[in-house]
């Protein structure tokens, strides 16, 4: 689980890091040209700090979920995550496809979805440009629920990772029904 947890902090970071910078781009070239007040350059160290806080409490939210779980388990996913594994593109992250689990970095948050509590997987799509990109809405045990978007320039990853759930679902799938 460390090394699914310091793979998250790492790309959350390097993310910080271009946010950043393109915060500093744009409170430089509005100080002298919009006559705002030099103190703006506090947002700087003030978004670094509140991002920094984010991203670990989503961390650590992430493998909350998964912390009563058996250590044999736990061991597990570690080894299938150090091992070669499939990775698609999501929206603002990436699914690491294991046979556990899916792990998954999603807009800024850490999901481990254990294949024991999936119960139904459903696509749906939405309309980016002229392209359909793939949505799936996971239903869990225990009434949870997860949506995943996908990257809009890789809509075959979605498809990918539909089929590959629902082998994973069993037959408790259900088709798009805006197909």
């Amino acid at each position: 689980m460390r090394e699914i947890r310091r793979d998250y902090i790492v790309k959350e970071l390097r993310d910080m890091v271009l946010l950043t910078a393109m915060l500093a781009v744009a409170v430089g070239a509005a100080v002298p040209t919009a006559h705002i007040s030099p103190l703006f350059w506090l947002l700087i160290p003030l978004f670094a700090a509140w991002f920094l806080i984010r991203m670990f409490r989503r961390a650590a939210a992430g493998l909350e979920k998964v912390r009563a779980r058996p250590e044999e388990w736990k061991a597990r996913v570690a080894r299938e995550y150090g091992a070669p594994h499939q990775v698609r593109r999501v929206a603002y992250g990436e699914a690491h496809l294991l046979e556990t689990c899916l792990v998954c970095r999603h807009k800024r948050q850490l999901l481990l979805i254990p294949f024991d509590e999936l119960l139904l997987v459903r696509e749906d799509h939405r309309l980016v440009g002229v392209r359909s990109v793939p949505v799936l809405y996971l239903s869990l045990a225990g009434g949870k629920s997860c949506k995943l978007d996908f990257f809009a320039g890789r809509p075959e990853d979605g498809k990918m990772v539909y089929a590959w759930l629902v082998t994973r679902a069993g037959d408790n799938h259900m088709d798009g029904e805006y197909q």
